[in-house]
Parts: structure tokens; C-alpha cells; sequence
């Protein structure tokens, strides 16, 4: 590794097209660490280890994790820092194309965790969806203003498509607020810690997240125009009024309950969104 590549620390130099802030805090990370629950037979998928920062906490409680960096720099740097440790394997690849099937193996759970860059946040929580049967349990680092939006209650200015996305598939959980101050370089924005739980009573309602997620951003296309508008064309108004169902609202006023029921009676299989 070049010398003018590294910081006067002796890490790689952070760089702006892979979105790195670090963490410096080692409570935080002490507190990411205990939320995880570690238990006998986890696996542990850290997306975008970096310095190793969070991943030295894991491997003090001697469980199995995979680190999966994009950043070639930074998989050289780790495999120097954890030389021949038995209980991590380092995968230079991008998240987004890792087979988690894969990296489940014979473990009884996946449980993924990672400061997550907010450039890749969205498409990151979408892939943690659609292997949800995989993971039993994630504690991601993300934007504050997005976790505000992925614990969202109907009718608040947050509520939208992520809100409806984490809780129909998922149960998320505001865990606690990370000031910009303790990641090298500083971010111009706070940050949050969310725990998400991949069960949920309402998962099992759903055959297909993406149809299901082209319903609902359909909706919120024009968030401000009511429901009985901005459908038009793709919902069976004529079944839905006479099941009561009030299409005078708009996308953000509409509970998990009341999505799934769209869904699930008022979609013509037909009709993709």
C-alpha cells in the first residue's frame, strides 16, 4: 500500500466515492457490539468493515464473522490487522452482490451489522428484505433522517415508502442517536443506530415484495393527491368501496393493515403497477 495513500494514523486515506466515515467511538461500538445479542451458532455479516473498528469488538467475543469490504485498500489493511484469525473471513466485494445464501452456510442465524454509507442505504435495506429468512436480526448505522423514516407512524411527515417497506417485512426499532462528531472524516449529517428484527406479522400476507412495492410507490408518486387518484387505473374501486375501504385519504395515512388489504383484494394479479 503507498505511503501518500495513508493517513498520518497509518489508514488508508477515506474516500468520497465509497461514502467512508469511520467511527472513532469505541462506546459506540461497544454498545452496536452488545445490541447485536451474540449467541452460540450466530454468524455475523458486517457490511463495510473499514478500520476494523466494530469488527475488533466481535472478535473479542469469538464469533464467526464475515467482513465483506469493497474498498481493496481496506481488505489489505484488515487481513494486516487480523492476520490468520480463525474466526473471520474477509470478502472483497460489493454488498449488494453478495450471495447471502452463501455466507449463511451452516450457521443457525445471519445477523448483519455495519455503519452503512448513505449513498447505498436504500438498495442495502432492500436486499436485507429479500433475504429476510436468512437474517434473524441487523443493527445498522444509517442517516438519522432516514432511521426517523423507516420507525414512521402513519400520518406523520416521515411515514412513506421505506416506513411501509421495513414494516410490513420487518420489525425496526430506534435504537439511539450518533452524533457527527465521533466518525474521522466528520459528515455534514447526524446519524442513528437502528435494531431490525426480520419477523413481522404482516410478512407472511405478502407473495411478492416487488409488486407489493410498486403499489405503494405508485401511491406516494404524488404523495399529496388521494388514494382514489393517484390509483386510478390500478386499483378495483368498485370492489374496495363496497368493502369500506376510503380511497379520500392519501398514501401516508395508510396503515400496514390497510396496504396489505389493497394488495392483496383490490390488485388484479394483471394489473403489475
Amino acid at each position: 500500500m503507498r505511503k501518500n495513500c495513508l493517513e498520518p494514523s497509518g489508514y488508508p486515506r477515506a474516500q468520497k466515492r465509497w461514502g467512508q466515515h469511520f467511527l472513532i467511538d469505541p462506546n459506540i461500538a461497544r454498545k452496536i457490539a452488545r445490541l447485536v445479542d451474540i449467541h452460540a451458532g450466530d454468524r455475523i455479516v458486517e457490511i463495510g468493515p473499514g478500520q476494523g473498528f466494530l469488527t475488533q469488538f466481535f472478535l473479542q467475543l469469538d464469533v464467526s464473522i464475515v467482513a465483506v469490504e469493497v474498498d481493496q485498500r481496506y481488505v489489505e489493511f484488515l487481513r494486516q490487522r487480523f492476520p490468520n484469525n480463525p474466526n473471520l473471513v474477509i470478502i472483497h466485494q460489493d454488498f449488494l452482490k453478495v450471495d447471502l445464501f452463501e455466507l449463511a452456510g451452516t450457521a443457525n442465524s445471519l445477523k448483519v451489522v455495519g455503519n452503512i454509507p448513505y449513498n447505498i442505504t436504500s438498495p442495502v435495506l432492500f436486499k436485507l428484505v429479500e433475504n429476510r429468512f436468512l437474517i434473524q436480526k441487523a443493527v445498522l448505522m444509517v442517516q438519522k433522517e432516514l432511521a426517523q423514516r423507516i420507525v414512521a407512524v402513519p400520518g406523520s411527515k416521515d411515514y412513506g415508502i421505506v416506513s411501509i417497506l421495513m414494516q410490513t417485512f420487518c420489525s425496526p426499532r430506534w435504537a439511539f442517536s450518533v452524533s457527527a462528531e465521533v466518525f474521522r472524516p466528520k459528515p455534514k449529517v447526524e446519524s442513528a443506530v437502528i435494531e431490525i428484527f426480520f419477523k413481522s406479522p404482516y410478512a407472511a400476507e405478502v407473495d411478492d415484495v416487488s409488486r407489493y412495492m410498486r403499489l405503494v410507490k405508485t401511491a406516494f408518486q404524488q404523495r399529496r393527491k388521494k388514494l382514489r387518484n393517484s390509483l386510478r387505473g390500478v386499483v378495483d374501486f368498485s370492489s374496495a368501496i363496497a368493502c369500506n375501504f376510503d380511497f379520500d385519504r392519501r398514501p401516508e395515512q395508510i396503515s400496514i393493515e390497510q396496504w396489505i388489504n389493497l394488495y392483496k383484494n383490490w390488485i388484479p394479479p394483471e394489473k403489475n403497477c
